[in-house]
């Protein structure tokens, strides 16, 4: 095994334009297994971070090359807006290896914390391609977790056993937000029937649903919720915990460090295992007593610290009682593959909390490099200037009257500096200078825009604005399943140099992505808010708070819809942004 990844990395990883991406996937997760049996967890990381994204590196370098080598032969230059240097599978990093790694987050805000969740090793995969919209057949699951800056520790890993997250409960996953979304004129399979038939072990979860007397998008929603709920308790269990921000109160994560230090001055423990003890007393308020002891014995195998340290988490929990709801810095959640298609921002951890998408270590390292010499930053965010340097596109399909007579009338009264057009989609050299001119491009209306405007188009482009796109299935990733890798139009508007995209993972009801927007508009943009009620549809909180920072908006966003689905669907691929 030692020596294939050897040839691969040295001969075919360097012409990533020939790379298999599925089959160098599936080779590093093997790799990773080999090292976490033998021990050595840092290569172990190595190879799982290396897992992630590959087509779409071997797609970006090879656009490149293709540009370096035939550039008087293009009309239109496919435009990467960071160092491809910083994704490219030669580069000093990638070839340092584990070393490589530390650099890239030595070199990222001390703010940020990245949590990458990779499926395990398949060896399923390797004869039989996935079918599209599934997952693979069940395996181990990794989660991993890398602090930032400077004084960064090494990144920590636990693997759940099989079973934990199986290939059945994310079908049920999928299934219900498809069933939910999807009108039907018969309810032949109920959310309580699906829930049953995938096996989910805590029977108790049924009687939390409701008769199915409701909408079939009001009734599907609550199954999901349910089943979002089981991700955190039954599924992530005790390390739910790793997928938590820094805690901005610093002197509480000096209490930690404290704490966890003088219960092990006398023992000597892996790395791996003392910063998973950072992370179990951090993120205390979130476990029980059960979950706290179950998580500190995989750590400590000596029975006396180990019930030394399981008092020392209960101690502070107790005398931290608010630890749950405090403030904590952003999260970059690195997603494998099928894994986008969950809303893993819903869970009951992570509700509250700032969190963003990003397709990888790599990706994250290069947008920030690219960002760091134009832009300021604060709080782990970069600073966004002009709020006032809009662009709206509204109703281009001329068959939302209503939403456009609602969204005109809020956007006048609320930014009425912002430029765009209503009731039709702008000639493509005008929606070209809005991406490229203008701070936002606010996008209202049926899918994403790509039915007007080519999203290859977007490649070319030399892209400034940050995408809010408030239609069905905006920033959906394309699965197509087999030996092909899944793609979206985010991943084209960050490459192009959008520092962040909003929109929706799966199909939404036109109030509520109307609800949303309102709401995020109101509350992020700096200046006096409006009043939104006669703006908002249905029987919902009205949040009114201003809030700078895009990620921590969304939480009031979320809150403004009818529909839980709908909620679930709101997602950020890319880097945290904020008004100053």
């Amino acid at each position: 095994m030692k020596k294939t990844l050897e040839d691969i990395d040295k001969n075919v990883l360097p012409n990533a334009k020939f790379c298999c991406a599925p089959v160098n996937k599936n080779l590093r997760k093997l790799a990773a297994l080999e090292c976490f049996d033998k021990g050595d967890i840092d290569m172990g990381i190595h190879h799982l971070t290396e897992s992630h994204a590959i087509g779409f590196r071997s797609k970006i370098v090879s656009r490149i090359s293709q540009v370096n080598e035939m550039q008087a032969e293009f009309l239109s230059l496919p435009h990467i807006s960071f160092d491809p240097d910083l994704i490219n599978f030669s580069s000093k990093y990638a070839s340092s290896n584990d070393k490589g790694l530390m650099e890239r987050l030595q070199e990222l805000p001390e703010e940020w914390t990245l949590v990458q969740l990779t499926q395990g090793f398949s060896s399923k995969t390797r004869c039989t391609p996935r079918e599209a919209g599934t997952p693979s057949s069940n395996s181990v699951f990794h989660i991993t977790r890398f602090s930032c800056g400077r004084n960064a520790r090494k990144p920590c890993c636990v693997t759940l056993p099989k079973g934990s997250i199986t290939a059945a409960k994310l079908s049920s996953i999928f299934e219900i937000i498809e069933k939910a979304v999807t009108p039907v004129s018969s309810k032949k399979v109920t959310p309580s029937k699906m829930l049953r038939e995938a096996c989910i072990p805590n029977t108790r979860i049924f009687s939390k649903l409701q008769p199915p007397s409701k909408s079939t998008r009001e009734e599907y929603g609550e199954a999901l919720k349910v089943l979002v709920d089981e991700i955190n308790s039954e599924w992530l269990q005790q390390w739910r915990c790793m997928l938590l921000g820094q805690l901005c109160a610093s002197d509480l994560k000096k209490d930690i460090r404290k704490t966890v230090d003088k219960v092990l001055s006398k023992s000597k423990l892996p790395e791996n295992s003392v910063t998973l003890l950072y992370q179990i007393m951090d993120g205390s308020g979130h476990l029980d007593l059960g979950e706290i002891e179950a998580a500190v014995s995989d750590c400590i195998h000596d029975e006396d610290t180990r019930c030394a340290m399981i008092e020392a988490i209960k101690e502070f929990k107790e005398s931290n009682l608010n630890l749950a709801v405090a403030k904590r810095y952003p999260v970059l959640l690195i997603l494998d593959e099928i894994l986008d298609k969950v809303p893993w921002e819903m869970i009951p951890v992570l509700r509250r909390h700032p969190v963003s998408r990003i397709f990888s270590v790599h990706f994250a390292h290069a947008m920030y490099n690219r960002f760091k010499q134009q832009l300021p930053m604060k709080d782990g965010c970069f600073i966004i200037e002009k709020p006032e340097d809009g662009y709206y596109v509204i109703n281009p399909g001329k068959d939302l009257s209503k939403m456009e007579e609602k969204m005109c009338d809020f956007i006048s009264s609320r930014v009425p500096s912002w430029d765009g057009i209503a009731g039709s989609f702008p000639p493509d050299k005008e929606f070209a200078a809005a991406l490229k001119n203008h701070s936002f491009l606010l996008y209202c209306g049926h899918g994403n825009g790509t039915q007007y405007f080519s999203s290859d188009m977007i490649f070319s482009l030399d892209v400034k604005a940050i995408p809010l796109l408030f239609g069905c299935s905006s920033v959906k990733m394309e699965d197509f399943g087999g030996r092909v890798c899944i793609s979206g139009l985010a991943m084209k508007y960050l490459t192009a140099g959008s520092p962040c995209v909003l929109g929706m993972l799966w199909k939404v009801t036109s109030n509520d992505a109307d609800n949303m927007c309102v709401t995020l508009l109101n509350n992020w943009l700096p200046g006096k808010s409006a009043e939104i009620a006669s703006f908002i549809s249905g029987k919902v909180e009205i949040v009114v708070k201003s809030e700078p920072e895009l990620l921590r908006s969304l939480r009031f966003a979320r809150e403004s819809c009818v529909y839980y689905v709908n909620s679930a669907g709101l997602v950020v691929y890319g880097i945290p942004v904020k008004f100053s």
